[in-house]
């Protein structure tokens, strides 16, 4: 077996949430807590009637369905609805979502297994930490969107460590996930198209499925990584970033988003607003507006978005949009067919920085000069707000949560404070209630 596999398989079992520092723990908490509320924020976007979808009764909780059913499709729909806001966590490091492809299905597991809910915290941080130096091991192809790719490796081991799989059975997991693997081009998002959404759905029942599959005596390939990710799916795999297990934790190194958009977007929209917010420019006097980003936000140039899913994958769009109406929000998402937006969005162009490009993964910044017939102005944001960088406050995230899940829970008060307690939960049982309880 490979070095990489050893290293990966042994952190597994080692790993105890006893053994972590409080900053770890408190942080696993805060992305959980964040992703539990992505998950029922999703039911707002009623595009996806997973109701109709065949199921088996069974001991985990889907979100939105009354009664328990079988984990893998418990694991299939909050995975996602996890992603359906685009408010979902993520890790620059990893250029994608670590959470949402590895919480629905330990989450799933751990409910049908009736583990104490800090087993299933414990299992979830290994698959957040594996699945974060996994991806920063590929190079994907530029047409290939990452979600539904590396994420199943997260999903499959997370759920070997709640399975208690010994060494040789995780090193089995890990050559069997890339396998699972699914492939969505990356210009789907541009196109409209919320395809990518199912693929984390996808990735998290898949983690579930490797495992039973290795249960059910089958095998994997030696080298299924090299070929996924090294042929197919991706031009490279190097495994070099899983020797610092134990002194680098990716969870601290997380962000958490305050707009429903792409994280690439992020730094555009703030530079926006605080053009917005100190010369409350006239749309009418702009004649030029110059964006520069680093690579790879640049692919999200695209302007005219033929829908609010496509919208939120346009710079040009939230750039607009933010500097005519000073906000960004969910409501903007629905101003598509503005006027006043689509006239700016003509007057937007989109560009490398190279010395920006240079700066990632640890920076994401963008810079916006805005050119009218009065003078030039401009704005730089070298750290989004939400990065580990740049932090949330705690009210910050709780409100986030409590916003998410107004709309579809009796008791969010409630709610937050049983997943505030979660170490202390024999199992998932209570959160698993209000997961099923919540209503369209």
């Amino acid at each position: 077996m490979s070095n990489w596999l050893e290293k990966v398989s042994e952190f597994v079992i080692r790993t105890k949430w006893e053994n972590l520092d409080e900053q770890t723990k408190k942080q696993v908490i805060r992305i959980f807590i964040d992703t539990i509320g992505v998950i029922v924020g999703g039911l707002s976007h009623k595009s996806f009637n997973f109701k109709t979808l065949p199921f088996l009764r069974g001991g985990a909780s889907a979100c939105g369905i009354n009664g328990k059913v079988d984990e893998l499709k418990a694991a299939f729909v909050n995975g996602s609805l996890s992603v359906a806001m685009e408010l979902d966590e993520g890790n620059q490091f990893a250029t994608g979502h670590p959470a949402v492809h590895c919480l629905p299905a330990t989450l799933a597991m751990g409910e049908y297994l009736q583990i104490p809910a800090k087993d299933v915290l414990e299992s979830f941080y290994v698959g957040y930490e594996v699945s974060t130096r996994y991806a920063r091991s590929i190079v994907l192809k530029q047409i290939i969107h990452p979600h539904g790719t590396w994420g199943v490796v997260g999903s499959a081991v997370a759920c070997s460590k709640l399975l208690k799989f010994d060494l040789n059975t995780i090193q089995k997991t890990l050559l069997f996930a890339p396998i699972f693997s699914h492939p969505v081009p990356q210009s789907s998002v541009i196109e409209g198209s919320n395809i990518r959404d199912i693929m984390v759905g996808l990735a998290n029942l898949s983690g579930i499925l490797v495992t039973k599959s290795i249960e059910a005596g089958y095998d994997p390939p030696v080298r299924s990584s090299e070929f996924v990710f090294g042929n197919v799916l991706g031009e490279s795999f190097n495994p070099i970033y899983f020797d610092d297990f134990y002194t680098n934790n990716y969870v601290l190194k997380n962000y958490f988003k305050i707009f429903p958009t792409s994280r690439w977007t992020h730094a555009p929209i703030e530079a926006a607003l605080d053009i917005f917010k100190k010369y409350k420019l006239n749309p009418n006097t702009i004649e030029k507006i110059i964006i520069e980003t680093y690579s790879p936000a640049t692919r999200l140039s695209i302007p005219f978005p033929k829908n609010k899913y496509a919208a939120r994958f346009s710079i040009p769009f939230c750039v607009a949009t933010a500097l005519i109406y000073g906000e960004f929000n969910e409501n903007q998402l629905e101003k598509i067919d503005d006027p006043a937006i689509f006239e700016l969005q003509r007057k937007i162009q989109v560009i490398e920085n190279k010395e920006m490009s240079s700066k990632v993964p640890f920076l994401r910044p963008a810079k916006i000069t805005v050119i009218t017939k009065d003078g030039i102005f401009s704005s730089i944001i070298k750290n989004p707000k939400g990065g580990f960088d740049n932090p949330l406050s705690e009210n910050e995230l709780e409100q986030k949560f409590l916003n998410l899940v107004k709309p579809h829970v009796d008791n969010p008060s409630e709610f937050l404070r049983t997943l505030k307690s979660i170490e202390n939960l024999n199992d998932l049982e209570e959160i698993g209630q209000f997961l099923r309880k919540a209503k369209f």
